[in-house]
């Protein structure tokens, strides 16, 4: 990916904390939130190809450096389900 594409990957993280309840627009919105997004796509700059199941991790990921539950870390159930 080039730089263009790994900042249109990381607004996709963000857009997908977001939907799934994770992150509010607030937390979408600051800086500091949305340089981890960036920090985890740059983080996946080299990769091949990037599937669902691929994004879904990343994104888990991401929750998991701001601190926040992840499915992976409970049990597999989704926390922000509602």
């Amino acid at each position: 990916m080039n730089n263009e594409e790994v900042e249109g990957f990381s607004k996709r993280i963000l857009m997908k904390a977001q939907k799934m309840g994770a992150i509010t627009i607030d937390e979408m919105l600051d800086t500091g939130v949305q340089a981890v997004a960036l920090e985890e796509a740059e983080e996946h700059r080299d990769d091949e190809e990037i599937g669902s199941s691929d994004f879904h991790a990343i994104t888990q990921g991401f929750l998991h450096s701001l601190g926040k539950p992840s499915i992976y870390t409970n049990n597999g159930v989704n926390p922000y389900a509602k």
